[in-house]
């Protein structure tokens, strides 16, 4: 069996990325052990936009305009309605039908998906890879002429080709609760969550999704015990336990190298996340949407090796991964503060209009709040 690109990964970055390649009359071929993504996340109307994505009814949980940023002592910066544009109307939307929503998609412009198939075998061939699949007791081998990897993390096709992946992660734990009323979508800091942060979506029918995005190292209870332990607390409730899906995600920015003749390599697998907050779901699939575009315009011009493939880098370094650079820096500083620090940033920011700051702005009032600041935030200034 032959293509000319075969993904590895169903989910939102290989499925991107294939019905990109495949929009350009390409055959793909994607392959993925189960094409389906759970909980909820938050997206923006803007970066669906960017990625010519609709608004679906099948995915979507609840729009918001309203984001409140919780400190310890319960201090809120709230961005509101006046502050939030149009483009920045947040969506709390399904993963598992956003996921259904991308593969008929992907489906639509000729992709050829490989259910409850698994890469079991890669080897570099002069005109790209040859791939060994394996479909419950069926071992099939495929040609293709690049091949994206888009595993998600940590990524294990990347490690066997040699390339690095990132070893800086966050735990993530994620539930539901029922019966409680909110239309704000709220993030709290401090040791609620060292090194990390709670989330709390809103959804319809008086749902909320809840989360903690949470660096293991040096902890005194588990991260799932401290989810619980802000639930007992924050809404008052006595539960003993939580029903939670869990998984990680790459903080530290991105991979070295994710690219090299006849391969790509895209989504939370490159480190295509935000290392600030840990989302990852637009940044992965504008990374996803390069490599489409790279590796048609390669296959099209008969050229897959790294020097042509390079173009995929500058892309993704020049929309978001320079400044990915920054907010792994300003991470470390955010989580490094005490309670008392971020108890007076999130005093200093009350009524204020963030239509009239830029980041400049906003950094300067970090450092007369904590002038150590300086030392981690002068470069950005």
């Amino acid at each position: 069996m032959k293509s000319d690109v075969l993904i590895i990964g169903g989910g939102p970055a290989g499925l991107k990325a294939g019905k990109t390649i495949a929009s350009n009359d390409l055959n793909v071929i994607i392959v993925d052990k189960e094409f389906e993504n759970k909980s909820a996340q938050l997206v923006y109307k803007s970066g669906l936009k960017d990625l010519d994505l609709k608004i679906d009814n099948s995915y979507l949980l609840n729009e918001l305009r309203k984001v409140s940023l919780v400190s310890p002592n319960e201090n809120k910066v709230n961005i509101s309605n006046e502050n939030i544009n149009s483009n920045e109307v947040g969506y709390i939307i399904d993963s598992k039908n956003f996921n259904k929503y991308l593969l008929n998609d992907a489906k639509s412009v000729g992709c050829e998906i490989k259910e409850n198939t698994t890469a079991i075998a890669l080897e570099k061939i002069n005109n790209g890879y040859k791939i060994t699949c394996k479909n419950n007791e069926k071992e099939y081998d495929v040609e293709t002429k690049i091949l994206i990897v888009a595993d998600g993390f940590p990524s294990h096709v990347s490690r066997a080709l040699g390339f690095k992946s990132q070893e800086k992660f966050a735990k993530i734990y994620q539930c539901e609760l029922d019966e409680i009323d909110m239309d704000l979508i709220e993030f709290h800091f401090g040791s609620i969550s060292p090194n990390g942060y709670i989330w709390i979506y809103p959804k319809k029918d008086s749902k909320l999704e809840l989360g903690i995005s949470i660096e293991e190292s040096n902890l005194k209870i588990s991260p799932k015990q401290y989810l619980l332990n802000f639930i007992n607390s924050y809404f008052n409730l006595e539960l003993e336990d939580i029903d939670c899906i869990s998984g990680k995600i790459p903080i530290n920015s991105l991979v070295d190298k994710f690219y090299g003749d006849n391969i790509l390599i895209c989504g939370d697998a490159a480190g295509q996340t935000n290392p600030f907050i840990g989302g990852g779901l637009i940044s992965s699939m504008k990374g996803a949407k390069y490599a489409g575009e790279v590796a048609t315009e390669a296959i099209k011009n008969n050229d897959c090796s790294k020097e042509f493939l390079r173009k995929y880098r500058s892309l993704v370094l020049n929309d978001f991964g320079f400044n990915f650079d920054k907010l792994a820096k300003i991470r470390d500083y955010a989580f490094s503060l005490s309670d008392d620090e971020i108890d007076k940033i999130a005093i200093s920011f009350e009524g204020v209009s963030f239509d009239d700051l830029n980041v400049v702005d906003i950094l300067k009032r970090l450092i007369k709040i904590s002038p150590s600041a300086i030392f981690k935030l002068g470069k950005l200034l």
